[in-house]
């Protein structure tokens, strides 16, 4: 009898290297599955962080924007009729709405955090000074015939959520003392807020109003002067300034911030004065800051699970590395396994991190993976030398990942030096591989005949 071709030596020469490989590559894309389970998760856990806030927002009041004020005047055009009688064209009313001709903006937030079960939500509580000038009115583009009623003008404070209004609302108007508000602006293009009546002189009209305003989150204004400027001084260290302008100075140190913003009108897309039929929104114009949390680790999760595939195939690849150099024998479950670790990293990482922050939850999600795995290579790789050099390569990962979560600016430039330099090892280490010897077998296998037994 023939006997049939005798298997490949074990060891550097490859006992199917070119197919174990090829496994570790579908193993890789196996590990997308619950890495798609865990990204989830995180949007899951970030929709309730979100509920939270909403939550906090409903009952101190949520994201504050401050428009105005508004001096609001309504007008008349009487019905036209003709010398017979007969009726030319109905009557119509509307109102014209008048920025200032300057106005100030001084906001001193007390920022604090509230929670809601493991949730924390920055919120405020914003003492506002509006000072300015309304310049005597010059009305330009009315109707034929409108007559201007000035005894029923008012005067409107856009507020994004009305129930953050704490406490009274004075206002000094023209030098003398009024501040009468009731709920509602009058003005469609800021729906939510308050007014008062307003006696329109003919020469300047100076006025102060101030008030206290509580919120969640973000504080926006709108540039609504002709000549507007606007301050926020906190001891809150975190901002996060957005909108249609940024500052133009600001000064952020550990113990605050302080922040100043100047807008012209040339550089606003509002008119100083139209109708309140007009389709104006004052949203184009706002801006705003955000006090928000230092780290935001849903999103440094997030980040970290998109380069997940990339980091579990490296960490197979320092297993396969480990087999080429040394002869053991890994087992395709061994591999799954030593994979699960990493992946589990990810859902240790999030229940960490919702408790004790972003970097103390990697290092200890990292510290936990990287020992699990080494006792487990050890015995594996046939010594605890070769099990301890296992965790001295994943280290360098687990580094490698928080330096590219850290380092967003650098990221691309760091993952592909690393990815070059991880190839780099891989062609060194497996340079006398025979990568041909497993397919030789195979073929030989296939090709031999085989004698009928006697």
């Amino acid at each position: 009898m023939t006997d049939i071709a005798s298997p490949p030596p074990q060891g550097t020469g490859g006992r199917n290297a070119g197919l174990k490989l090829f496994g570790i590559v579908l193993m890789t894309l196996v590990m997308a599955v619950p890495l798609v389970m865990i990204s989830s998760l995180v949007d899951e856990r970030r929709s309730y962080a979100g509920e939270a806030a909403a939550n906090v927002a409903q009952g101190w009041g949520g994201s504050q924007t401050v428009a105005g004020p508004f001096l609001v005047v309504p007008y008349a055009v009487p019905e036209k009729r003709d010398e017979r009688g007969a009726l030319l064209s109905d009557a119509v009313t509307g109102e014209v709405v008048i920025l200032a001709r300057t106005l100030e903006v001084m906001a001193t937030p007390a920022v604090e955090e509230r929670t809601r079960g493991i949730f924390r939500v920055p919120v405020y509580a914003a003492d506002l000074e509006l000072a300015g000038v309304f310049a005597p009115p010059e009305l330009r583009g009315m109707p034929a015939g409108a007559v201007v009623d000035w005894a029923r003008a008012h005067l409107a404070l856009g507020v994004g959520d009305v129930r953050g209004i704490s406490g009274d609302v004075a206002l000094s108007w023209n030098g003398a003392e009024g501040g009468d508000f009731s709920p509602g602006t009058g003005v469609s293009a800021a729906y939510s807020g308050i007014q008062t009546p307003v006696t329109v002189g003919s020469g300047e009209m100076p006025f102060k109003l101030t008030l206290r305003l509580r919120g969640t989150g973000r504080l926006a204004f709108v540039p609504s002067a002709e000549s507007f400027t606007a301050s926020v001084t906190t001891a809150w260290p975190h901002p996060s300034f957005d909108g249609a302008y940024l500052p133009e100075t600001r000064d952020i140190r550990a113990d605050g911030f302080s922040a100043v913003w100047r807008v012209s009108h040339l550089a606003r897309p509002l008119p100083q004065v139209w109708f309140n039929a007009d389709n104006v929104s004052t949203g184009p114009a706002e801006f705003g800051v955000t006090f928000y949390q230092p780290v935001d680790f849903y999103q440094l999760v997030d980040r970290s699970l998109k380069y997940a595939i990339l980091f579990i195939g490296l960490s197979f690849l320092v297993f396969f590395l480990a087999e080429t150099v040394t002869g053991a024998r890994i087992h395709v479950v061994q591999y799954l396994l030593a994979g699960a670790a990493q992946v589990i990293f990810y859902l240790l990482l999030l229940a960490f991190a919702e408790q004790i922050g972003f970097s103390p939850a990697y290092l200890i999600a990292a510290a936990a993976c990287v020992i699990l795995t080494a006792l487990y290579a050890g015995p594996v790789l046939g010594s605890l030398k070769r099990g301890l050099a296992v965790a001295g390569a994943l280290i360098v990962l687990y580094g490698l990942l928080y330096t590219l979560l850290n380092e967003e600016d650098y990221a691309l430039l760091t993952g592909a030096v690393a990815s070059f330099l991880a190839l780099a090892v891989t062609m060194f280490m497996t340079r006398k591989v025979d990568w041909y010897q497993a397919q030789a077998h195979v073929r030989d296998t296939l090709t031999t005949p085989v004698e009928p037994a006697r």
